[in-house]
């Protein structure tokens, strides 16, 4: 496991993620609901969970932690 490489493969899923979220949000008028959405991904818990189980795109952390 490269601890780098899946740190920052899962920083640019979120912020990329978020993007998009806040775009559309803000396309429907509730712009600050799409800022504040996923907020909790960048917690320490939760951010340095999906590092260790990041599938570079294929799939989501959070489905590989549960298998």
């Amino acid at each position: 496991m490269n601890l780098i490489k899946n740190t920052i493969g899962h920083f640019k899923t979120v912020i990329i993620h978020k993007y998009w979220v806040f775009k559309y949000a803000k396309k429907i008028g509730i712009p600050w609901q799409g800022l504040i959405h996923d907020l909790s991904k960048f917690s320490w818990t939760e951010f340095s969970e999906s590092v260790k189980f990041y599938q570079e795109g294929k799939s989501s952390p959070i489905v590989a932690a549960k298998k």
